[in-house]
């Protein structure tokens, strides 16, 4: 037995997640003692659903900054960078939770995402900032939550963009402009996704995906 395993049976990922259980790298961090806490707590496997979902190295690192509150928004900036700290879109405070829900361009987008992917209620802040497990529903399957997840990562980029072009190049975005980036970011992510070694999780996706 290695790793709780027979060795004929143990794999890297066996071996991996036996020394990741004896790390407890799941609760390595006290999120009541982050600021993210102020929202919501990350679910048990956010660190799963971060590092083994559909995601780009580029989206990774987008979603871990916004976990760790590291991304320069208005108000964690605002110290050093006080006229960044309106909304680059409307008037208002630019709060995590302001970029990522209330904003005009983050509930455009998050419009987009539940009638791409046929959701009965409108995205809550809880999975706008910890995305869906990739088991998706009982009802609905596995396939189903990896491509939520997928358009999850999407969703974060398509915002995190606009907001790098409107600050850093002068370049705001608007509602009909956002939508039309996220579901260009969306149907290339998904193209990408079903050529790749991991099309067999996305399942036969509908034409409507790629139209």
């Amino acid at each position: 037995m290695v790793a709780d395993t027979p060795v004929p049976e143990l794999s890297t990922v066996k071996a991996r997640r036996y020394i990741d259980r004896l790390d407890h790298i799941s609760s390595v961090l006290d999120w009541n003692a982050r600021a993210i806490s102020r929202l919501a707590i990350p679910p048990s496997d956010i660190w799963r659903r971060v590092w083994r979902s559909p995601l780009l190295p580029r989206h990774r690192e987008t979603w871990y900054k916004l976990l760790l509150n590291a991304l320069p928004l208005g108000t964690r900036v605002f110290p050093f960078a006080p006229e960044s700290l309106l909304c680059h879109a409307c008037p208002t405070v630019q709060t995590l939770r302001h970029f990522l829900l209330d904003c005009p361009l983050a509930q455009q987008v998050w419009s987009d995402f539940r009638s791409f992917f046929n959701l009965p209620q409108p995205v809550t802040i809880q999975q706008a900032l910890f995305s869906w497990p990739s088991g998706g529903s009982r009802f609905l399957g596995g396939e189903y939550g990896y491509r939520l997840q997928a358009g999850h990562a999407v969703a974060l980029h398509t915002l995190w963009t606009a907001h790098c072009q409107a600050v850093y190049d002068d370049n705001p975005s608007s509602r009909p402009a956002i939508s039309n980036r996220f579901k260009f970011f969306l149907r290339r992510h998904f193209l990408t996704l079903s050529s790749s070694r991991f099309s067999s999780r996305l399942g036969a996706l509908p034409p409507s995906f790629f139209s």
